[in-house]
């Protein structure tokens, strides 16, 4: 109740503090804040605001509060951790010392620093997160650089490539994700104390962005209006983890129907599979199911973001108030997702037979090189190659003869059974493909070592932020 008399006076029914208090969610950025008023309180002594004296005494409590603030979190009735924050150093040292923690700075500018410093950390540690997804996929790729397996368009079985071919692909989506994600650092990276309610403050000598250096940020949000009202940094970082999520749930759905019984080409970790209340032979694969769910959470939580932002007028309105939630809610789902696919791709297995036979067994998986193959050396248009090789494909039973007779027969031209066994082998179908990150195993060798020197590179950089 220590805002409530002035203007607005008298006791709050329970309900209405229950409904409006966003203390329950101000947990997640308690420590910060009480970091903003130090540095805040700090910066009044520097500039001789308040006095040395006064100066100390707010800043023992602070550091006291610090401390415990978490052990002994607040459950009264309190507006939000701003005013409980106030609420505990002048009760502690009474109102002629505690009554100074608020010049020149508001919960406006205070909350937006707050969620900026926890954010960074947990920008972070999401980072960290796909560096050690993208890891396991570089290891899973250099096991498996010569592993045929089938390609898959429309569902359909399609051409032939490895699974290497098929964990680069993984990684290097999560590549563009860890970009994404790590370039909204530098917007986060910028602190908004100072600007006070949205006008600044009139303190002389004060200095925003001495206090912005204070709290390890690199640089201020300018417009003290701007910087009370944006919250596009947030915006970003839910838009940049629903990308995540959206290219790690299409990763998931590649592993539930590889582990279809009708395919089986992977087997998932025990851990990682439940079975049925009522069938004693089921594998299902829960966490994989669980992640494509939460994957579309994240989708919800994104549009609710957007939608809460979409009309608020500048600068400052409590709608706000609702937005952090939703951001603390996809920051931990995030790193949850993360830590369980990463556990299970680092332990799941491969039946390296299936996949060998579901290429095999399947001679139209080669005839787009084949198609190549006559256009280059016959000089048969590719569209008239394209439909003979349809026509051959619609047949029960292929052989290498009755290609050669189908080919002779509508096209004129003479392949023998052994060159047309050379270039319809898979591994030969492998070893032609000459474009730059094609499934060639030389190719993608050198496509492995690329990344694990951007992995070392991006690592190295993090540590430096950390």
């Amino acid at each position: 109740m220590l805002y409530r008399k002035g203007a607005v006076e008298g006791e709050v029914a329970g309900f209405i503090y229950n409904f409006t208090s966003s203390l329950k969610y101000d947990r997640k950025i308690a420590k910060a804040t009480v970091k903003v008023v130090m540095a805040h309180i700090e910066h009044l002594c520097e500039i001789n605001a308040i006095s040395t004296n006064v100066c100390h005494k707010i800043l023992g409590t602070l550091k006291e509060l610090y401390d415990e603030i978490l052990k002994n979190y607040p459950n009264g009735k309190f507006e939000d951790i701003h005013e409980y924050i106030e609420y505990y150093i002048v009760n502690k040292l009474g109102e002629d010392v505690g009554g100074y923690v608020n010049l020149g700075k508001s919960r406006n500018d205070q909350v937006a620093t707050a969620i900026r410093i926890v954010l960074k950390d947990e920008i972070i540690n999401i980072l960290k997160g796909v560096i050690k997804l993208q890891r396991i996929l570089l290891n899973k790729a250099k096991e498996h650089v010569e592993t045929l397996a089938p390609g898959y368009t429309h569902q359909q079985k399609a051409q032939i490539t490895t699974l290497a071919h098929h964990f680069l692909a993984f990684y290097d989506a999560l590549d563009r994700d860890y970009e994404r994600i790590h370039g909204s650092l530098k917007r986060i990276d910028a602190s908004p104390l100072g600007s006070v309610a949205m006008v600044g403050n009139t303190i002389p000598g004060y200095d925003r962005v001495r206090v912005a250096r204070k709290l390890g940020f690199s640089e201020i949000v300018e417009n003290t209006e701007d910087a009370i009202a944006s919250r596009d940094f947030i915006l970003e970082t839910i838009f940049n983890i629903a990308i995540l999520m959206n290219n790690i749930s299409r990763i998931v759905e590649d592993l539930i129907l590889w582990s279809m019984n009708e395919l089986s080409y992977v087997k998932l970790p025990e851990h990682h599979v439940a079975t049925s209340s009522i069938m004693p032979h089921k594998r299902n694969p829960v966490t994989l199911e669980i992640i494509r769910a939460r994957a579309a959470k994240v989708l919800g939580y994104a549009t609710s973001a957007y939608a809460l932002l979409k009309s608020l007028p500048y600068s400052y309105n409590l709608d706000l108030q609702e937005l952090t939630p939703i951001l603390w809610e996809i920051i931990d789902e995030c790193k949850e997702i993360l830590t369980i696919l990463s556990d299970l791709l680092s332990k799941i297995r491969f039946d390296e037979k299936k996949l060998l036979k579901s290429v095999s067994e399947n001679i139209t998986l080669c005839f787009s090189d084949l198609a190549e193959y006559i256009t280059l050396k016959y000089g048969v248009p590719f569209r008239k190659v394209h439909r003979v090789l349809g026509e051959i494909s619609k047949r029960k039973h292929i052989t290498l003869h009755n290609i050669s007779e189908h080919l002779r027969k509508k096209l004129s031209i003479n392949i023998k059974d052994r060159e047309l066994e050379e270039i319809l082998n898979p591994i030969n179908s492998l070893k032609r493909k000459s474009v730059t990150g094609s499934p060639n195993p030389k190719e993608v060798k050198v496509l492995i070592n690329k990344r694990l020197r951007s992995l070392l590179d991006k690592e190295s950089k993090l540590r430096s932020k950390s």
